[in-house]
């Protein structure tokens, strides 16, 4: 039987978080694994703060998993009036499928990512642009 495992490792305080697909990724039995799982219709009120998981540069990272269950047309919003908002979208191998900093709104602050996904898990992570800001987010997911 085909197994495969992706785990993405993040170490903050000593604390070690898991987030990724575990299983064959063309499977329906693929499970995703992750702090929070999100699926079409999702709105989350994020907060990026002290205590947040950080990437290279320093920045917050609030980390999402969702299953595509088949080939579909996603697109994923976060909005902002206090950061300037980025998205970064990851396939089921740490690929980079898309990032946004600017692309959601009209006030310089917003970001989407509007995609066609094949089924699979997908990790999206919400950031902002500079280093140590905190602040209320909206991540709103959506299927077409």
């Amino acid at each position: 039987m085909w197994r495969r495992t992706l785990i993405l490792m993040k170490a903050t305080a000593g604390l070690l978080w898991l987030s990724g697909c575990s299983g064959d990724p063309t499977t329906p039995a693929q499970q995703c694994l992750g702090d929070t799982v999100v699926e079409a219709g999702s709105v989350i009120e994020g907060m990026l703060e002290p205590g947040d998981f950080t990437d290279f540069e320093g920045d917050f990272v609030d980390s999402y998993v969702l299953q595509v269950p088949s080939l579909s047309t996603w697109r994923f919003t976060m909005r902002s009036t206090e950061l300037d908002s980025v998205l970064w979208l990851y396939s089921a191998f740490t690929t980079l499928d898309a990032d946004d900093n600017d692309g959601g709104g009209v006030n310089g602050l917003d970001a989407a990512i509007a995609r066609v996904l094949p089924g699979g898990c997908y990790t999206i992570e919400a950031t902002t642009e500079a280093v140590g800001a905190e602040g209320a987010y909206t991540l709103t997911v959506e299927r077409f």
